[in-house]
């Protein structure tokens, strides 16, 4: 369990400092910088679920991705780390095949090869996956073709993942314990329906009074209803589940698209205090883009303090006692006949060949 964390951990924190240093050409205060990179580790849904599972490191590595397929770099170790990030963020999830229109964009709005690094990473990444998804495809495991996909959510897969969106990724943005008071006081669809409109007027202003972080704003929130939308419409179980305090199905799906709501403030808080101009305030007053940072970083502290170490569904001690597990598999594997063992999953069982486990 520890080299678990320790192994999600260290993922988390080079994912951070990675988007510290190339999310300057987007945030030029340092200040709200370093806000970002604590963005990744104080991610309010991480300890639900990504944050004590080395298996859902890639999620990280996912955020990392974003800020990879923005950044530019000028130098050839740059070029080398774009090119790691985008080969290891792909070789390790699957789900990176959904940065294929951004990246397209790139090669169209950046005609030279030295500019697509992180493309030609990524590219080899996706090659990596494509056996295993085609094998999975072909023995009818993989979910493309309904595999290991009980009956639970099949009504309304579209409208299933966009209410997911809603309810756990624009909800949840405040933070989870926050959310979960105004849901408390409310219901859901109204502390929904708050937090969606409080997030529609800023970010609305800052795309109006901004016109130089529209791109990225536009970009950010796309992106992210993109990641979740997809991964949930093939996962429509995910969308359906009772969400407690403590339990969230698949709460992986909303890491990427907070941590871009979060980004998008933070893009236009810097984009703020850029444009302050002319002579100091008089004594007395305070500038709004100075107190529109103050109030964006305060909030954010607060959501993270309330967030932080919290008993989620794999944080707790017991939530995954691997070692009796792999001590049974691998019983299992030594009298195995077949060169495969049936494992028990929340929905039932699936197959794993005994040649891809690691003892």
């Amino acid at each position: 369990m520890r080299s678990a964390c320790s192994g999600c951990g260290s993922t988390a924190a080079g994912s951070a400092l990675f988007i510290f240093y190339v999310s300057a050409g987007h945030i030029r205060s340092v200040t709200l910088r370093a806000v970002l990179a604590a963005a990744v580790v104080l991610l309010s849904s991480a300890p639900m679920e990504i944050a004590a599972s080395t298996v859902d490191a890639p999620w990280y590595l996912l955020l990392a991705l974003f800020w990879a397929v923005l950044w530019r770099p000028r130098t050839r170790t740059g070029m080398a780390v774009a090119a790691v990030v985008g080969f290891v963020a792909a070789a390790s999830t699957s789900l990176a095949i959904v940065f294929a229109p951004l990246l397209a964009v790139r090669v169209f709005a950046l005609r030279r090869a030295r500019d697509q690094a992180v493309t030609a990473g990524w590219l080899a990444g996706c090659l990596v996956q494509l056996p295993v998804i085609a094998e999975a495809a072909a023995s009818g495991q993989s979910r493309l073709v309904g595999g290991q996909a009980p009956a639970l959510g099949r009504g309304d897969p579209l409208g299933d993942a966009l209410r997911f969106y809603l309810h756990d990724v624009v909800l949840r943005s405040v933070g989870w314990h926050l959310s979960w008071w105004l849901e408390s006081r409310t219901t859901a669809d109204w502390a929904t329906l708050i937090v969606g409109v409080a997030l529609a007027v800023v970010l609305g202003a800052i795309m109006v009074r901004q016109p130089g972080t529209r791109p990225f704003v536009a970009v950010a929130l796309l992106t992210g209803l993109v990641l979740t939308v997809v991964p949930v419409f093939l996962t429509p179980w995910a969308a359906v589940v009772p969400v407690t305090l403590h339990y969230e199905v698949e709460a992986r799906y909303s890491a990427l698209p907070v941590f871009l709501i979060e980004a998008a403030l933070i893009v236009g808080a810097d984009h703020a205090l850029r444009r302050r101009r002319g002579p100091g305030p008089r004594p007395g007053t305070v500038r709004r883009p100075a107190l529109a940072v103050t109030a964006l970083v305060a909030f954010l502290a607060v959501s993270w303090v309330a967030d932080f170490r919290y008993a989620g569904m794999r944080s707790v001690p017991a939530a995954h006692p691997w070692p009796p597990v792999a001590a049974e598999w691998r019983h299992d594997c030594e009298v195995s006949r077949t060169g495969a063992i049936s494992a028990e999953v929340p929905h039932g069982y699936t197959t794993i060949l005994c040649d891809r486990l690691r003892f």
